[in-house]
């Protein structure tokens, strides 16, 4: 009996004192794609290359674009660019990374220190280690950072189970196939939707919306947006879940 106490207890304390997995720009680095998408909801889009799967989307305040890796069904990389599209919604909330922000030069990449330095790149970027055991890459154009790319080192990578599974992703035709949209408040949601029409061109052109409906369908909240293909009478509708975000201020 006090045997089997003791293996409980070491169980326990194992479990209690196993390292968090790091986290940037709202994601966690080494969880599940299948988790993510829980998390985070469906992406703007999505592409694979190489082995290497990336989901898109707006960082937590909406102003920045974030491309999440994943390699073998785990989050390996998570990169944040400045949004392209529209205004910033929150000034001055961009990621960071050991202290360095968009727009920084290489007087504040010297800054961090060479004891975290790693590696340098062809533009005068170069890699960093984090407190947090991330790997952290700034890449720079026109001699100022433009992109934040936070990576788990590839030896932690490594040895995570790999997961052949993709996740379910909506295609929003419908109620049933609603794109489920995860945000903190409606700006960032209604942002989100619309970002997510812009990038899944119609055929020859693209969608132009002409009418938003909210809809309350079996107690669930839903954006529609009717949308017209510009390159011909192409006509279809979005449906959107917004119930994560609906009433959110």
């Amino acid at each position: 009996m006090l045997l089997m106490l003791l293996q409980i207890l070491v169980l326990v304390i194992s479990a209690t004192s196993a390292p968090q997995q790091p986290t940037f720009a709202g994601v966690m680095l080494g969880e599940t794609v299948q988790q993510l998408v829980i998390e985070r909801g469906d992406p703007l889009s999505t592409s694979n290359q190489g082995g290497v799967a990336e989901y898109v989307y707006f960082t937590p305040t909406g102003n920045s674009i974030e491309f999440v890796g994943v390699e073998r069904g785990n989050v390996a990389s998570v990169e944040v660019r400045p949004s392209p599209v529209g205004d910033q919604l929150t000034k001055g909330d961009d990621p960071s990374a050991l202290g360095v922000h968009f727009g920084d030069t290489a007087k504040e990449l010297l800054a961090i220190g060479k004891d975290r330095f790693i590696s340098a790149g062809s533009a005068g970027d170069g890699t960093f280690r984090g407190d947090d055991g991330l790997e952290y890459t700034f890449g720079m154009t026109a001699a100022k950072v433009t992109t934040i790319l936070a990576r788990l080192p590839k030896d932690r990578l490594d040895v995570l189970p790999a997961y052949t599974s993709a996740p379910t992703l909506h295609g929003g035709a419908s109620y049933a196939d609603a794109l489920v949209v995860k945000a903190a408040n409606e700006d960032v949601g209604v942002r989100s939707e619309y970002a997510y029409i812009m990038m899944h061109p119609c055929a020859g052109g693209r969608w132009k919306t002409t009418h938003q409906t909210l809809d309350k369908h079996d107690g669930v909240f839903y954006d529609k947006l009717s949308a017209q293909c510009d390159a011909g009478k192409g006509n279809r509708d979005f449906y959107f879940n917004i119930s994560d975000y609906f009433g959110k201020y």
